[in-house]
């Protein structure tokens, strides 16, 4: 199975929804975390048909 790049943060991720240019399968997002920008990205990425998960915190620091 090819390894697949992981990006972090908000405005890495939103530059590659919003190029299209890059596979985005998967968002992570902390469970707790409401912001402006994260209901976008979570908008963003369901109209493009990827995968939005809330998760701990701890998963992400992973």
């Amino acid at each position: 199975m090819k390894n697949k790049p992981i990006l972090e943060g908000q405005i890495s991720i939103k530059a590659a929804l919003k190029s299209k240019n890059r596979d985005v399968y998967k968002i992570y997002i902390k469970k707790n975390k409401r912001y402006k920008d994260t209901s976008y990205l979570e908008k963003l990425a369901k109209k493009q048909g990827v995968k939005v998960e809330r998760v701990k915190g701890s998963f992400i620091k992973e």
